[in-house]
């Protein structure tokens, strides 16, 4: 079983600063526990981590020759010596601050570290771990700071399987963000907590709203308000994929403005599989996608893996791994480089040219997926998937 323990026992550290950003420097103990270390640490977390010291990005760079990773700290100090009181001395303090980081490592890699420490390894590797406490437990979480509000799906052991509580959620969460009087976030990074990006819609949870014709279409309806407001926003939102992106979780990538994902990622429309109708991602997919190859993954239902989603323009960024810390770098420099105003019209435009069919749709494909889910077909496919059968359909007959 994985324990969790600070990162002081795998690494030193140290940090200093200049005006208002600084650096610091996370060196491996043990030169093979570098790549954990590049693993456990992206931008994102470290960012997350310190939001309560440092109110700036976060960028990483990989040193691999010194087994160590370097963190620039935008805001760490309250705009520098010259207009705070955050000065060197509290610096020097981030470098221990993050050593208070807590990872969870295999039980190979703890005996590691106890022999590393001669079997006395310092109390505070696991005080500091157990205070850090549990992030919230919230269905979806929010993270803004230096004008990029980061929404994570927060249902892990669910692989962030969609709920209609789930879905209310984010759709207020991006509506808050992009229409608040006072709201000064400029960039939304849409991303999922553990393993997976999402899985689709929670089928459990599904049937036990109802299995009406009004129950199925409070669900669609619940999803297409979510696409709605990504397409819609004059914020760009961002999606770093890694993981599955399945069905409506697919749906979710392809209504973003930008998607950031990792080559191991896998997407897909599995919906067929189960008696579903693909009516949401179908829209998307037909507009974002060439249409033959949309129309193959649809009726098929086959998973695809990240590089053919780059190839076939799904993908905009893939990368080998940390897909949420480079999302949050292209955020940052969005932020940086680009008007918040420009950027607002320029969605306004491409929504007026390009988007405003694909809203029509999405509409009528609510109530397509809703009639086609009071048919046999469906009730046959969520029984197999809720006992967990193999499913054979043919001698399926079309209703």
């Amino acid at each position: 079983m994985a324990r969790k323990i600070a990162l002081l026992a795998l690494a030193h550290g140290r940090s200093g600063d200049k005006g208002d950003a600084v650096n610091i420097g996370i060196i491996a103990r043990m030169p093979e526990w570098y790549n954990f270390l590049v693993s456990q640490l992206d931008s994102y977390k470290v960012a997350h981590f310190l939001r309560h010291m440092a109110d700036g990005p976060v960028m990483r760079y990989e040193m691999p020759k010194l087994q160590a990773l370097n963190f620039v700290v935008e805001g760490a100090l309250g705009g520098g010596g010259s207009v705070g009181l955050k000065i060197d001395a509290q610096g020097k303090t981030y470098a221990h601050a993050l050593l208070r980081f807590p990872v969870e490592v295999s039980p190979e890699l703890f005996a590691e570290i106890e022999q590393h420490w001669n079997g006395e390894i310092p109390r505070e590797c696991f005080y500091f771990a157990d205070v850090r406490g549990e992030r919230n437990q919230e269905d979806l979480v929010e993270d803004s700071e230096a004008r990029i509000l980061t929404i994570s799906l927060n249902r892990p052991k669910r692989r962030n399987a969609l709920t209609p509580r789930l879905l209310e959620m984010l759709r207020d969460s991006i509506h808050n963000a992009s229409s608040m009087p006072g709201s000064r976030d400029k960039v939304i990074i849409l991303q999922g907590e553990g393993e997976a990006f999402c899985a689709g819609m929670d089928l459990k949870e599904l049937r036990q709203n109802g299995t009406s014709y009004a129950a199925y279409h409070g669900v669609a309806s619940a999803l297409h308000d979510v696409l709605r407001q990504m397409i819609t926003s004059p914020l760009p939102v961002i999606s770093a994929v890694r993981g599955s992106a399945m069905g409506g979780g697919a749906a979710l990538a392809l209504a973003s403005d930008i998607v950031v994902a990792e080559r191991t990622a896998k997407f897909g429309f599995p919906e067929t599989k189960i008696g579903f109708v693909p009516g949401l991602v179908s829209a998307l997919a037909m507009r974002r996608m060439p249409s033959s190859a949309a129309r193959e993954l649809l009726l098929s239902g086959r998973p695809f893996d990240a590089e053919r989603a780059y190839d076939l323009g799904i993908v905009h960024h893939l990368v080998d791994y940390d897909a949420p810390g480079h999302a949050r770098e292209i955020a940052a420099k969005m932020v940086m480089e680009n008007s918040a105003d420009a950027i607002a019209r320029s969605k306004s435009l491409l929504m007026t040219t390009a988007d405003s069919q694909l809203l029509n749709e999405l509409h009528l494909a609510v109530t397509m997926f809703a009639g086609a889910a009071t048919l046999p077909p469906f009730e046959r496919g969520m029984r197999a998937f809720e006992e967990k059968k193999p499913l054979d359909w043919s001698h399926d007959s079309r209703e």
